[in-house]
C-alpha cells in the first residue's frame, strides 16, 4: 500500500475525514421531482346504481417520473352528498364522490374522482330504467357519433344528456365532446331540462334581442336567478364559460330546485383554489363537497378560469340530475 492511501485510511479511521454520503434515491427524488404522479385508469368515472344493487370500488394502479409503482401512496375518501363516509351504501340513496390521490416519495399528489349515484329505479325521473311517466328510452350516442366511443368515459354521461333532449350534436355526425360550451349553451341546457318555459319578461341585456334562439333561455335563467350578466349590461352569451362561471349556474340551479346546498368543501386544497373569484367562492365550495364537480386529473387543479368541455358539461348536468 502507497504512503497517500495509507494516510488517506488512517485519517479516515481517526475520525479525522469526513467521507461524504451517497444521496439515496428517496433524498434525489425528494429534492428534484416536481413532476405530480398520474392514475393508470381508463374506465367510467359516473356509475348510476338502483338501490339494492351492486358496486365494487375500481381498483387503480399510478405511475411516477421518478417514484416506482411500489413506492407510490394511493389512498382514497368517500363523501355521500357532501359528508365524510366510510363505503359506497347501495342500500341508501344519495350521491357518492369517491376521490382517489396519489402521491410520491416528493410529495408532488394527483387526484380523481368517481361520482356513484344510488337512485330509487321506481321514483327518480332521470334514471333510465324508471317506471315512472319521465323515464325515456337511454339512446347509444356511439352509434350516432363517430366521436363518441362506448369505452369513452364520457359516453353514458352524453348518452343520457342526448336522449332527454338537453344537449344535442354539432353536426350531424359528431358530438364534439372536447368543443368548449358558451354562456348561451350552457343556460340553454337548464332551460330545455325546466321544460322551455315561455311568455316570460324579456331582458335588457345590451346583447341579448328578442329574436336570438337563447334569448328564451336568457329570460328564464335571470328570472329564476339562475344565472346574471356583467356589471356593463352585457350577458355575453357567445362567451366560452368558465369552470368558476359553471359551478355558479350548478349552484344557483340547485337552489331554485330547493336541493340541499349547504355541504362545503375547502377549495384550498387544491393548488390553485387561491385563484377563485369571490362571488364563485360558495358554489365551488358546494359543487365540489357535493360530487357535482372536481379538480383535474393532473395536477390537482381547479382550473378556475379555464373553460368546460361539452362532455365535462355532460357529466356535471348528469350528476346534478340525480343529486337530490
Amino acid at each position: 500500500m502507497n504512503t497517500k492511501l495509507r494516510n488517506i485510511l488512517t485519517r479516515i479511521l481517526c475520525g479525522l475525514l469526513i467521507v461524504p454520503s451517497i444521496p439515496t434515491f428517496s433524498t434525489y427524488a425528494t429534492a428534484y421531482d416536481s413532476v405530480a404522479p398520474w392514475f393508470n385508469y381508463n374506465g367510467a368515472k359516473d356509475f348510476t346504481v338502483v338501490k339494492g344493487g351492486n358496486f365494487s370500488l375500481p381498483a387503480l394502479s399510478a405511475d411516477d417520473d421518478i417514484t416506482s409503482s411500489t413506492d407510490l401512496k394511493i389512498y382514497y375518501t368517500i363523501l355521500k352528498n357532501g359528508e365524510l363516509v366510510s363505503k359506497v351504501d347501495t342500500n341508501v340513496v344519495g350521491t357518492y364522490a369517491i376521490t382517489y390521490y396519489v402521491e410520491d416519495l416528493a410529495g408532488n399528489m394527483a387526484a380523481m374522482t368517481i361520482t356513484v349515484r344510488v337512485v330509487e329505479s321506481s321514483d327518480n325521473p332521470y334514471y333510465e330504467n324508471s317506471s315512472s311517466t319521465h323515464a325515456v328510452e337511454i339512446v347509444n350516442v356511439a352509434s350516432l357519433f363517430n366521436d363518441v366511443a362506448e369505452d369513452d368515459w364520457y359516453h353514458g354521461d352524453i348518452s343520457q344528456v342526448y336522449s332527454r333532449g338537453l344537449m344535442m350534436g354539432v353536426t350531424d355526425d359528431e358530438w364534439q365532446p372536447y368543443q368548449s360550451a358558451t354562456r348561451a349553451q350552457v343556460t340553454t341546457i337548464l332551460y330545455r331540462l325546466e321544460g322551455s318555459v315561455t311568455n316570460l319578461p324579456a331582458t335588457s341585456f345590451d346583447d341579448v334581442s328578442e329574436s336570438d334562439w337563447f334569448a328564451p333561455a336568457v329570460a328564464w335563467a335571470v328570472h329564476a336567478n339562475v344565472s346574471h350578466g356583467f356589471d356593463d349590461g352585457t350577458f355575453r352569451p357567445n362567451d366560452n364559460v368558465t369552470r368558476e362561471q359553471l359551478a355558479v349556474i350548478m349552484y344557483n340551479y340547485a337552489i331554485y330546485k330547493g336541493y340541499d346546498v349547504s355541504g362545503t368543501s375547502n377549495i384550498y386544497d387544491y393548488s390553485d383554489g387561491w385563484t377563485v373569484s369571490e362571488w364563485a367562492k360558495p358554489a365551488m365550495e358546494w359543487v365540489l363537497s357535493a360530487g357535482i364537480m372536481g379538480g383535474k386529473v393532473v395536477g390537482d387543479l381547479l382550473d378556475l378560469k379555464g373553460t368546460a368541455t361539452r362532455a365535462e358539461i355532460a357529466a356535471i348536468v348528469n350528476r346534478l340530475l340525480n343529486y337530490n
